[in-house]
């Protein structure tokens, strides 16, 4: 649907997220650029932040599981005395509401603490020369719409995206911990523990993965899978422990999406996955030590190829595409020192920017329309 209010608070929202979190100096290439991570949040990013909070806090009846959020913090008011064990959100995201209740704030300043926490470790997860178009690509890529709608572990995955750094660094410790965060608002997060460990820069061989790419893409059926899942959560499930509410989703039926729709949207994020893998090479081979961000993103293409239609399991796989925002700036600021290249990516950013408008207009994960909770309460 066409609503004129939507589309301003978020197309605003968007410019003035870029305009703040640009760097007066602009960079031509990361070749000689040391990829550093802020320390601290400067006063663009800083205003950025306060910004995001609140639109996104401040919304009323926005994204698919707002009201079912809405409605247990209603709980949470009424029952003074609920127990954690009585309940089955995780650690954090249970003594949150506690806390905001018992300060006698409302719903409001839930969504709008969650975001906070959020897009602080956003913003600090990435150098400040590639941070307005990691914006941009979290927005035209759909993962700010669906960060409305996956509340907690939206969480975990910015908590994981920052933890990335002390892999980078070999400092396992630091990044158990920053998982072990992460787990207390979305318990998926504790899967990737063992990523740790992975021989990332002995994995970045382009050949290899674009026959992956191409396998996984046109010769597997997800269905020939769907069996072998079905067994697999029967039997864990019942087990308890953190496979307890993975084996919900599976008896309430979202194991399988309901449906599944193939559009422009679904080929034109194939299309660009291909390319990113196909560029990757250049980029490695003078920045060895982003050879992670890379092999996470090609292990996410590979998953989504073959399970995009799962619910479930997209909940494992979305950590890894979550990656490619970084993926694409890293590519675009790249390649546009050459002259070649900076049509193609003009076009690019153009069509992911009519994606997110027909995002906006389809109502992604139940984006549209955008109302203030103040207005209405």
């Amino acid at each position: 649907m066409f609503d004129f209010f939507t589309f301003f608070i978020y197309l605003g929202l968007l410019f003035l997220l870029i305009l703040l979190t640009s760097e007066q100096e602009s960079r031509v290439g990361i070749s000689n650029f040391h990829y550093s991570y802020p320390t601290k949040l400067e006063i663009g990013p800083f205003l950025a932040l306060i910004l995001i909070t609140f639109i996104v806090g401040f919304r009323y009846d926005v994204g698919v599981d707002w009201q079912g959020y809405y409605l247990d913090f209603q709980q949470i008011e009424i029952r003074e005395g609920l127990k954690f064990s009585d309940q089955s959100y995780e650690w954090a995201f249970f003594h949150l509401m506690k806390v905001i209740a018992y300060l006698g704030l409302n719903y409001i300043w839930l969504f709008a603490a969650m975001a906070l926490i959020s897009w602080y470790f956003l913003f600090k997860s990435v150098p400040r020369f590639i941070l307005p178009l990691f914006v941009y690509f979290l927005f035209v890529d759909e993962f700010f719409f669906w960060s409305l709608n996956g509340v907690r572990q939206f969480a975990a995955m910015t908590i994981w995206v920052f933890s990335l750094r002390y892999v980078v660094e070999r400092n396992f410790i630091k990044y158990l911990l920053f998982i072990l965060l992460g787990a207390l608002f979305h318990l998926s997060i504790l899967f990737l523990i063992p990523l740790y460990f992975l021989p990332y820069r002995c994995l970045t061989n382009r050949a290899v993965w674009l026959v992956l790419f191409v396998v996984t893409f046109l010769l597997i059926n997800g269905n020939m899978f769907m069996g072998a899942f079905a067994s697999f959560f029967e039997f864990l499930g019942p087990q308890g422990g953190m496979f307890a509410k993975f084996f919900w989703y599976y008896q309430s039926g979202k194991l399988a999406a309901d449906e599944t729709s193939l559009g422009l949207g679904y080929f034109f994020e194939i299309v660009t996955n291909f390319i990113l893998i196909w560029l990757s090479p250049k980029i490695l081979q003078e920045n060895r030590q982003l050879s992670i961000y890379f092999v996470l993103f090609f292990f996410g293409v590979i998953l989504f190829n073959l399970f995009y239609e799962f619910q479930l399991i997209a909940r494992v796989f979305n950590y890894f595409l979550f990656v490619k925002s970084i993926i694409l700036s890293l590519t675009v600021v790249y390649y546009w020192k050459n002259r070649v290249f900076q049509t193609p990516i003009v076009i690019g950013i153009v069509l992911y920017f009519f994606l997110f408008l027909s995002s906006v207009y389809n109502g992604s994960n139940m984006c549209c329309p955008y109302r203030f909770a103040f207005w209405l309460n």
